[in-house]
């Protein structure tokens, strides 16, 4: 409750009025229903675009990611892969044709 009397403490200094315990409880029920809604409002969108299955990102995932095999009808690319977490400089090891 700390975090939230924060929270309705500012509320009420921008607002201009006197602080006072109730209006932490009303804060977090209307919090509560803002997430609620949020969340409902996610889920519709998610079955309105067809990613609501727990599938989904497997099966419309980027090659590169490794998350699907690579398309019929593509090239193998070289390298085919390339993941560097040392701010790119693995890059320089690659010769470049020019």
């Amino acid at each position: 409750q700390f975090g939230i009397q924060q929270w309705v403490r500012v509320l009420c200094d921008i607002s201009n009025i006197n602080y006072r315990e109730y209006l932490c409880e009303q804060f977090s029920d209307a919090f509560d229903v803002y997430l609620l809604l949020i969340h409902r409002v996610d889920q519709a969108i998610k079955i309105k675009l067809g990613r609501h299955t727990p599938n989904w990102r497997i099966l419309h995932g980027c090659p590169p990611c490794h998350l699907t095999s690579q398309l019929a009808g593509e090239p193998d690319l070289d390298p085919s892969v390339m993941g560097v977490l040392d701010g790119n400089n693995s890059l320089k090891r690659f010769v470049r044709e020019s």
